[in-house]
């Protein structure tokens, strides 16, 4: 729906979602959470990290080629998840930092309750003929993943802008939130574009 809307109105989106299950390093993701290839918590946050990096030069050309980049989890949730899991929340936003990623103009959290996001995972999976996996039905880890969520919004990390938009409504109200949340960004770039041109 997003880039949809977005295409609507003659941008030019790309989307990538991580984990990437199609990388290697997605693949082995996708075993270690569900049992068949357990990692311990500092490989797996440095799994989850090299799934990224090995896209940053791409998704760097595609921003300099003037696409907008959308990123379906990220930095972000690596932290949250890897936190929660057990690494050390200061270490593990300093080893983010310190790999430079691409920075996002701005940050959506759809923020719903825990019950409401693990019913709406198991019927995806069931959908899609996949299991849930380990992190997916834990409602402890979960939580704790919603609270390093919130302390990163509270910091502002690693972003320009964070916006908190509740998930517990419909698809179609979520999706109106976070376009309401990210077109000021776009019209501030056209602004920008605008001064340079007459300067």
């Amino acid at each position: 729906m997003l880039r949809k809307d977005l295409e609507a109105q003659k941008h030019s989106v790309i989307i990538h979602s991580f984990p990437d299950y199609e990388s290697e390093d997605g693949k082995r993701i996708r075993r270690h959470l569900t049992g068949t290839d357990p990692m311990s918590k500092k490989v797996s946050f440095a799994v989850y990290l090299t799934d990224m990096l090995v896209k940053e030069d791409l998704i760097e050309k595609e921003l300099e080629e003037g696409n907008d980049v959308i990123l379906d989890r990220y930095i972000f949730s690596t932290i949250a998840y890897g936190s929660a899991a057990g690494t050390d929340y200061e270490n593990a936003k300093a080893i983010e930092r310190a790999f430079a990623l691409p920075q996002p103009d701005i940050v959506v959290y759809i923020d719903m309750p825990i019950e409401k996001s693990m019913l709406l995972k198991a019927a995806q999976r069931k959908l899609e003929n996949d299991e849930v996996d380990k992190y997916e039905r834990n409602r402890v880890l979960q939580e704790k993943v919603r609270e390093v969520f919130a302390r990163l919004m509270d910091e502002n990390f690693m972003a320009r802008k964070w916006v908190r938009v509740a998930g517990h409504k419909s698809i179609e109200e979520v999706h109106t939130s976070i376009m309401n949340a990210i077109m000021p960004a776009f019209e501030a770039d056209k602004t920008k574009v605008k001064s340079h041109d007459t300067v």
